[in-house]
């Protein structure tokens, strides 16, 4: 049986290192080797996901700046984002650059659109509102 970070072909009874850009977890009698999804990368056979902040930009990568990039404004990525255009900072919210989660307009203020960027995007609320 292949330890965590190792694999072996079918055909042999022995155990190798798990390649960068791969992830090579524990599996019964023998370890596959499979490639690291977007949104993290793999060294040592290991899964590390894309920090808060940041999302997937590459397949089998074996480092985080291969792997991830700078969440752009307008979106929000959580730990191990695979792809950004699925959280577009939601109405009544703002996300600059590198937003882990959506920031709240503050009380009084509102924004009705989807992609807002920066505090000034939420509007004062009209009278009796």
């Amino acid at each position: 049986m292949c330890s965590e970070g190792t694999f072996s072909d079918w055909a042999y009874s022995y155990c190798e290192k798990c390649p960068p850009g791969f992830l090579c977890p524990k599996a019964g009698d023998l370890g596959m080797q499979y490639s690291c999804p977007l949104g993290s990368y793999c060294l040592n056979g290991i899964q590390y996901k894309c920090k808060m902040g940041y999302y997937g930009i590459a397949e089998r990568a074996s480092n985080e700046d291969d792997a991830c990039a700078v969440c752009p404004a307008g979106y929000f990525c959580l730990e191990g984002t695979d792809n950004l255009e699925l959280n577009p900072c939601p109405r009544g919210h703002y996300c600059p650059v590198m937003t882990g989660l959506p920031l709240e307009c503050d009380k009084g203020t509102f924004n009705d659109q989807l992609y807002r960027m920066t505090k000034a995007d939420c509007q004062l609320c009209p009278m009796g509102r």
